[in-house]
This record gives C-alpha cells, sequence and structure tokens, in this order.
C-alpha cells in the first residue's frame, strides 16, 4: 500500500514544481456562448487549456475583453509616472553612494550585499545551518532560449551573476531591483556603463522595463 500511495503522490510532487512559462488568452463563440480561453505552457512543456464561459450577449463581451485592459491601462499610467523618477532617483543613489564610500570607505551595494545577499541564494541547511553559496537560475533575452545561469557569492563575498564561465556584478538596489552590470545578454563582458536593471515582478520572477530580460530564480 506504500508503494501505490508514493506512486500517486509522485507525479503530484513534479507538478508542483513546474513553473508557469508563458499564458496566452484568446475568446471563442460556439453555439451562441462566447467564451475566455486560457492556454498555459509550463517549463516542463506541459500545456494546460481552461475555458471559461463568459455569457451569451455582446456586452457581456465587451465587459469580459475591454474591461481588465481598461485598468490595467489605468494602472500602469501610474506606474509610468514613476518609472520616470528613476533617472533622478540614479542622481540620488550616486551622491549617497560617493557620500558612503568617503566617510567610510564601504559604498552602497556592499551594505546591502551584507544584508540581503542571503535572501538570494535560500534558506540555510536545516542540519548544518550552512548558507548556499550558490543557486540556479534561468535567464531568458528577447523571447530567445533559456539560458542556465547561477547567482553566487565570490571570493569577496559579494554576489555576482554567473554565466557560462563569466561572472558579472550583481548589485542588490532593494528587495524588488536588482542590476547587473556590464551585461546584455551575452557571456562577455561589455562596457562599464552597459547594465540591465531588473525588477520583481512575483516571486521568483525579475524582468527589465522593456520586458527584453526575465530572470527565474
Amino acid at each position: 500500500m506504500k508503494h501505490i500511495i508514493f506512486l500517486l503522490l509522485f507525479p503530484l510532487g513534479l507538478f508542483a514544481q513546474d513553473q508557469p512559462d508563458t499564458t496566452a488568452v484568446t475568446y471563442e463563440s460556439r453555439g451562441g456562448i462566447f467564451y475566455t480561453v486560457t492556454k498555459t505552457t509550463f517549463q516542463s512543456g506541459r500545456i494546460v487549456t481552461e475555458e471559461t464561459p463568459i455569457g451569451t450577449d455582446t456586452a457581456s463581451v465587451v465587459n469580459a475583453i475591454i474591461g481588465p485592459v481598461f485598468l490595467e491601462g489605468a494602472k500602469l499610467a501610474e506606474q509610468a509616472a514613476k518609472v520616470a523618477r528613476i533617472a533622478k532617483f540614479r542622481a540620488q543613489l550616486a551622491a549617497a553612494n560617493a557620500a558612503l564610500t568617503a566617510l567610510i570607505g564601504s559604498d552602497y551595494y556592499d551594505v546591502t550585499n551584507n544584508l540581503l545577499a542571503a535572501e538570494f541564494l535560500g534558506a540555510a541547511d536545516e542540519e548544518t545551518g550552512q548558507q548556499a553559496e550558490s543557486v540556479q537560475c534561468i535567464m531568458r533575452v528577447g523571447g530567445g532560449a533559456p539560458i542556465t545561469a547561477s547567482i553566487r557569492r565570490n571570493a569577496a563575498g559579494r554576489l555576482v551573476y554567473r554565466q557560462g564561465t563569466q561572472n558579472f556584478t550583481l548589485d542588490i538596489i532593494s528587495r524588488n531591483w536588482i542590476r547587473i552590470r556590464r551585461y546584455d545578454g551575452s557571456d562577455t563582458i561589455t562596457a562599464e556603463i552597459s547594465a540591465v536593471d531588473l525588477f520583481k515582478e512575483a516571486p521568483n520572477r525579475w524582468v527589465s522595463l522593456d520586458l527584453k530580460f526575465i530572470l527565474r530564480l
């Protein structure tokens, strides 16, 4: 009996670890009824399709399609106004960074790394109490194939983003904003001025403002 229960639970464990990768929503009309069709593709390649009846009249269709878009547009407009202030914040951050370095010899990123690095490496081992030194992640650039990478500590204890054989400096600006320095999606370090800012969109999912870069931890 124990073996039967194990076999029944084992596939459920696999699906529990399977994360959604993309979601597409379309609309259909059949037999006089309108439907919302949601197709979710998971990282394993598994596809789940769900159909939700909207109604039989055009007013229901308009509300179902236009309503969420209208609300999302209003929400994005508020966020866009805040994004417009990022350049000003960067200047403020640079000034604070310079002042901190001059006074104590450590910069902003030294402080945030010491305070928050462990949060990016997962919980410590329950038996040993040891913190993991690296965690695997997946980067997708411009809708291309997933790139297996990792976030780890370097010899100095600072977090780096490692892709291929190259380490890229990873700055923690806040719990929901990180930056990969001198990175353009390839395994090669680029010019000093280039960097990719990633914002936490959902648990374990970070995106750039233009959605070109998507990082999953």
